[in-house]
């Protein structure tokens, strides 16, 4: 093998393995020298751990009611879920926590590295944006707790990435694999459904303003985009024993909240 010729072919392929390495290998190094658990944190594994031990979605409810009284909506579930498969498998919720956070952590700065690669080929900026979240000590910090934070930011770079390719160009299998993460970051937190606006925003630029995709096109992709955020939902519910009505009353609850901060804002104004 021509390794001179092997290399600048699959750069792309082996800046992301070396980026995830090294991103691991950073963050385990951190979650050694600085273990820490957050209070929010404590939360969190205490919900995991009594569905896990429950075994039903009204065990997940009634810890997190007991262990956060008054909250006026139920918790986005995915994370949860996460942490109760890793329990599954033998790990203790804070190691499943932990676990979740440095891997998903460790792919940020690939996320970012490959969004970088569709605006510009200049491979300074590409390395210089993936190192800077490679080493950032915000984003290293969240990895090694295990909240949903790092969780939900993999997700958002990896949301963002696949945006970038749905702006530069019309791929279905863009759209498709758009409407999964997009559920899966809206299940990790409730605010990232407001990524919706950034969608449109994209299907308006395709349509006015570069004029690469027709009305009809425009319809299709977003079509494509429901139905796998759609496929998602019910898979997710089906396995972790959510339903339509759970899901229902969980959004009537969050726009519930967001409304009476909007006015509170208002008031304070």
């Amino acid at each position: 093998m021509d390794m001179k010729k092997f290399c600048p072919a699959h750069e792309p392929l082996l800046a992301c393995v070396g980026l995830f390495v090294v991103a691991l290998a950073i963050r385990l190094i951190s979650l050694s020298l600085e273990p820490q658990i957050p209070r929010d944190a404590v939360l969190y594994l205490g919900v995991a751990e009594g569905w896990f031990h429950g075994g039903t979605l009204d065990a997940l409810l009634e810890a997190w009611t007991r262990l956060a009284p008054g909250t006026p909506f139920y918790p986005p579930p995915l994370f949860f879920f996460l942490i109760k498969l890793g329990m599954s498998c033998g790990l203790t919720a804070e190691g499943a926590g932990k676990a979740i956070s440095v891997f998903t952590g460790s792919l940020v700065p690939v996320m970012v590295y490959l969004a970088v690669c569709e605006w510009t080929p200049d491979r300074r900026i590409r390395y210089g944006a993936a190192l800077l979240a490679l080493f950032h000590p915000g984003l290293v910090d969240f990895s090694r707790v295990p909240l949903r934070g790092e969780l939900s930011v993999f997700l958002v770079s990896a949301l963002v990435w696949l945006f970038s390719r749905m702006l530069l160009g019309d791929r279905k299998r863009d759209w498709i694999a758009a409407g999964t993460v997009w559920c899966a970051a809206v299940l990790t937190r409730y605010e990232n459904w407001e990524f919706l606006l950034i969608l449109f925003g994209i299907v308006f630029f395709q349509l006015f303003a570069v004029r690469k995709m027709a009305i009809g096109g425009a319809f299709a992709a977003l079509a494509r985009f429901g139905a796998s955020a759609m496929l998602f939902l019910l898979l997710f519910g089906f396995a972790s024993g959510f339903g339509p009505v759970e899901f229902a009353d969980c959004g009537v609850r969050y726009l519930h909240k967001q409304w009476f901060n909007i006015q509170s804002r208002w008031e304070k104004g």
